[in-house]
């Protein structure tokens, strides 16, 4: 092999391995779905794209509400598990195209790209049913409690997308919420 062709093999395996590490950063080591930086790093892309097609964009928060109670009980093992099982319920609930993260320990996200406004009511009982059959057919510990709340934006009604998830996420919030519990992560996070 000449020192060209050697140079160009280093570097396209130094790019793959930047691409690949840059690619773990946007993703929860947990779950293995994005992060809420990969979440703000796609939205921002999904977002200009709704904007400039007359598009709209699905948001599902969801939180779990009982990890704290099955990480006291079971061990933090038992809550891993059931972290991960949350995390595939709601990729197996979405398209491919969605977005799913994990925006904190017990949040998460889902943005469905290139939506129709009756996307939301149908994601929504999706989800739902993949959660009954997890909790009636894998429950070593107990059922999962998710809590969800789901808006469509379109640039279309004028409002912004910063404004839009934050009334998604203060439904959330609101919605049998103890007042103690501490607010969402995706509150600020989706500025701009």
């Amino acid at each position: 092999m000449d020192a060209r062709t050697l140079g160009r093999v280093l570097r396209a395996a130094l790019e793959r391995n930047t691409f690949e590490g840059l690619a773990d950063l946007l993703r929860d080591p947990m779950t293995g779905l994005y992060t809420r930086e990969g979440l703000l790093t796609l939205r921002a892309r999904f977002q200009e794209d709704a904007q400039r097609t007359g598009g709209a964009l699905v948001l599902i928060c969801a939180l779990f509400e009982n990890l704290h109670t099955l990480r006291e009980g079971f061990g933090p093992g038992a809550a891993d598990h059931a972290l991960q099982d949350v995390a595939q319920i709601l990729v197996h609930s979405c398209r491919r195209s969605d977005i799913v993260a994990r925006l904190g320990q017990e949040q998460f996200a889902v943005l469905a790209v290139d939506a129709v406004a009756p996307s939301a009511p149908v994601m929504r009982r999706r989800l739902a049913r993949h959660l009954a059959v997890r909790n009636k057919t894998r429950s070593p510990w107990g059922p999962i409690d998710l809590r969800t709340s789901v808006g469509t934006w379109s640039a279309k009604n004028g409002r912004n997308f910063s404004d839009f998830a934050d009334a998604v996420e203060a439904d959330l919030r609101n919605v049998g919420m103890p007042e103690q519990a501490p607010p969402l992560v995706l509150r600020n996070a989706m500025r701009g």
